[in-house]
């Protein structure tokens, strides 16, 4: 086991910041895009979300995919209230736009 690896044990938080994360930022634009609202944690995809980038965020366990459809998972709720309610620098980045 290498120095970085028990850093990492010792402070996870020094992890990769998930919230800037491809796949994180592509689930908000999901997520803010209200039309393609099914039900609560239910989406059809928008055009600006490609496949790709729904592969890679069911890959990463931030979503499941089932046809046309998206359903949020619970680690993918749990990111999302991250980025709003926890990290200010993201909610300066986005009001700012």
């Amino acid at each position: 086991m290498g120095t970085l690896d028990i850093l990492l044990q010792l402070f996870p938080n020094l992890k990769k910041n998930e919230i800037h994360s491809k796949e994180a930022q592509s689930l908000y634009r999901l997520w803010s895009n209200s039309s393609c609202q099914v039900s609560e944690k239910v989406f059809t995809r928008p055009l600006d979300v490609t496949m790709d980038s729904v592969y890679n965020m069911q890959k990463s366990g931030l979503v499941q995919c089932d046809g046309n459809k998206i359903c949020i998972t619970k680690s993918g709720t749990d990111l999302l209230n991250k980025m709003i309610l926890d990290d200010d620098d993201f909610s300066i980045d986005y009001t700012r736009k």
